[in-house]
């Protein structure tokens, strides 16, 4: 491969001064040179090796300035990528610190409940309790119902006791679960239990979320399940 690219630089080269030389002859001589490109077989098939050559030598040229673009465009992509590099990991801090905001609030409500008598589930619905009411249901009524489920419907294992808060309205049935952060998983898991609480009671009933903060994918599978959400914040995630 070394050797090729060897000897088509020797090429070149000798091209080059050829092309010197050309340039370099006078009129007479150049005359002489077209009545042997007429006479002369050999030398007019070596002088259109000579231009083809230049062909070649000219379609290099057009590939390295393609090749000079493209590179300019990698090196725009390259920057955009940086740049979505780094917005992503602002996102991730964000989050993270989000997360540890969420958890210090968590252990305030949670050290407010203990001193007066509420749980932080309580703590959830006094917050929200404003768009509940307009769900139709009063915090003030919502219980919670312990079941057993003998088969194994709900955790795969039988008799697992199952928690799950309930508002029974004159008119509607209401099972809630209540969250401080609520992903997508935790909206499959309250339908999953939801759908055999209901079952159990022999009632039909509609699915109440209520948490301080939804991802935006739980909401959207909320959504397609049916279950209301019922939150201060969506966030990404």
């Amino acid at each position: 491969m070394a050797g090729k690219a060897i000897l088509w630089w020797r090429r070149l080269y000798w091209f080059l001064g050829v092309c010197g030389f050309l340039a370099a002859l006078s009129g007479e001589e150049k005359e002489r040179i077209l009545r042997a490109v007429e006479e002369d077989r050999e030398f007019r098939y070596a002088l259109m090796g000579l231009l083809g050559f230049r062909e070649v030598l000219d379609r290099i040229t057009v590939l390295e300035e393609r090749l000079a673009r493209v590179e300019e465009r990698m090196v725009k992509v390259e920057e955009a990528l940086a740049g979505a590099v780094r917005a992503l990991e602002k996102l991730l801090r964000e989050m993270d610190s989000e997360k540890r905001r969420l958890e210090r609030i968590e252990r305030i409500l949670g050290s407010l409940g203990r001193r007066h008598g509420l749980g932080l589930e309580r703590l959830v619905l006094e917050a929200y309790r404003d768009l509940l009411e307009r769900l139709g249901i009063d915090v003030y009524r919502v219980e919670k119902l312990r079941l057993v489920d003998r088969e194994g419907r709900v955790f795969g294992v039988p008799g697992q006791v199952v928690d799950i808060d309930v508002y029974l309205g004159d008119d509607v049935c209401w099972l809630v679960e209540v969250k401080s952060f609520a992903d997508r998983e935790d909206v499959l898991l309250h339908y999953h239990k939801a759908v055999w609480a209901s079952r159990q009671l022999g009632r039909r009933c509609r699915f109440v979320l209520v948490a301080v903060y939804v991802t935006e994918e739980a909401r959207r599978l909320a959504e397609r399940l049916g279950v209301d959400i019922v939150a201060g914040y969506v966030v990404s995630g």
